[in-house]
């Protein structure tokens, strides 16, 4: 089976209009969703949120009626800071009681860090040792392309940019579609 940990950002950055009725929360939201319907029953998934602190939306389950996960995913509101280490750090730990041949992160975030200068290198070094495979969605008119393609990058996911409700079907087929192959990575942004 497959086991997809969705961490979402949930913090107050969220909450930024991308059009006049449309805030980054409802599209990230929108795409977790897209992501849950992609799963084939049997698959794992759990739902990790953050904002200064991380919380299980979704404890680890197998995939069989998505309708009160959704339920679930549509209460999330946007609060607090951004702890995107802290949630990505839950999401690995909870793979490790996974029995899966693929696991993968996906993370969808603006990529709008509270706190500059965290070092990821220790979480990349643990998913990497656990098989573990991330990508990185950013949502919003300028998300921190920098930071997510550069994590999607060590994680040997994909990063890809979603600026639109329009957008997220494409998103999450190509990444739906790189579930037992190898995934294609684009280069990591240089960072200054």
């Amino acid at each position: 089976p497959y086991a997809v940990i969705i961490v979402l950002d949930n913090s107050w950055s969220m909450n930024e209009g991308i059009t006049s009725s449309i805030g980054k929360i409802n599209l990230a939201k929108e795409i977790a969703i897209t992501a849950m319907e992609n799963l084939s029953k049997g698959d794992w998934l759990a739902l990790v949120s953050f904002d200064s602190d991380y919380h299980n939306i979704i404890n680890p389950t197998k995939v069989a009626n998505l309708e009160p996960l959704k339920y679930e995913v549509s209460r999330i509101n946007a609060f607090g800071m951004t702890n995107i280490l802290g949630g990505l750090g839950e999401a690995a730990r909870i793979l490790q009681s996974i029995d899966a041949g693929y696991k993968h992160i996906v993370l969808i975030s603006d990529g709008n860090e509270t706190e500059t200068g965290t070092d990821y290198s220790r979480l990349l070094a643990t998913l990497s040792q656990q098989h573990v495979t991330l990508s990185t969605i950013g949502v919003g008119l300028q998300p921190n392309d920098k930071l997510l393609n550069t994590l999607a990058y060590a994680g040997k996911g994909r990063y890809y940019a979603a600026k639109s409700l329009a957008e997220i079907p494409a998103v999450m087929l190509q990444e739906a579609k790189g579930v037992g192959d190898p995934l294609v990575v684009a280069a990591p942004l240089p960072i200054h």
